[in-house]
C-alpha cells in the first residue's frame, strides 16, 4: 500500500490539472500515512 501511495504522489505531482493533481497527491499521502499508522512498533526486546 505504501508503494501504491508513492505512485499516486508521483502521479499527482506530474499532473497539469491543479485540482486533479492535488486530489491524487492528497490521496497518495493519505495512503502512506495510513500504512505508517497501522504498522506496529517493533519490540525493543527482539532487537537485542
Amino acid at each position: 500500500m505504501k508503494s501504491f501511495g508513492s505512485l499516486l504522489v508521483g502521479w499527482g505531482l506530474a499532473q497539469h490539472n491543479f485540482y486533479f493533481g492535488s486530489a491524487v497527491l492528497i490521496a497518495g499521502l493519505a495512503l502512506i500515512a495510513f500504512k505508517l499508522m497501522t504498522e506496529p512498533y517493533p519490540d525493543e526486546e527482539e532487537e537485542k
